[in-house]
């Protein structure tokens, strides 16, 4: 778990993520849910989540985060508006890497914020230019993690400050891998990380 928890954490870290902040997570699956938890080792104040899963959306609210709410999926940018006197949110972080995800995280971050770009997008996708330039936003992506990032990780998980175990949904056999974790997290799931177990 700490090497896709690293991964997060220097998400969050590259998003410039600070005590005080309110954070949008637009999508729930494993790298989602492990940036909420890294915002909020890091001091955020609010990490807002948008996840369509009903059952992920039920397990942000018992780790701390705000679901935002199913009835705001056609207008994320408004709900957080709304929630922040007008401004938006000071970081946003991109976890779901679809057009729709990240035009929505561009979209909720107030004047001078960032945004965050942890997700694998398949492709080339249009991006709102004149909202980075009118809005002085910065967007900054990452892949993997620094070993820095690293040992920050451990020492957080040390701590309890993040509680990894807790993002974990089932533990199976080895002989389990293709039935039970590729088949089942290769299509829409409650299941959000599958640990495999390869000996006894």
């Amino acid at each position: 778990m700490i090497e896709p928890a690293a991964v997060a954490l220097n998400a969050v870290q590259h998003a410039r993520v600070a005590p005080g902040d309110t954070v949008l997570v637009v999508g729930a699956g494993a790298i989602g849910m492990l940036c909420m938890l890294a915002a909020k080792a890091l001091g955020a104040a609010a990490v807002h989540v948008f996840e369509p899963n009903p059952s992920r959306a039920a397990l942000i609210e018992r780790l701390g985060g705000i679901a935002v709410p199913a009835a705001a999926a056609g207008d994320i940018p408004g709900y957080l508006a709304d929630l922040t006197d007008g401004l938006g949110v000071d970081v946003a972080i991109d976890a779901a890497g679809k057009p729709a995800s990240n035009e929505a995280a561009i979209a909720s971050v107030r004047a001078g914020g960032t945004v965050g770009v942890p997700s694998v997008h398949p492709g080339p996708i249009t991006v709102d230019v004149r909202r980075l330039t009118r809005f002085d936003l910065t967007m900054v992506g990452t892949v993997g993690y620094t070993r820095k990032a690293w040992d920050e990780t451990v020492e957080l998980t040390r701590a309890g400050q993040l509680p990894l175990e807790n993002i974990v949904t089932a533990k199976i056999g080895l002989d389990d891998i293709a039935a039970q974790g590729f088949d089942v997290l290769s299509t829409p799931s409650d299941q959000l990380k599958i640990l495999i177990q390869v000996n006894e």
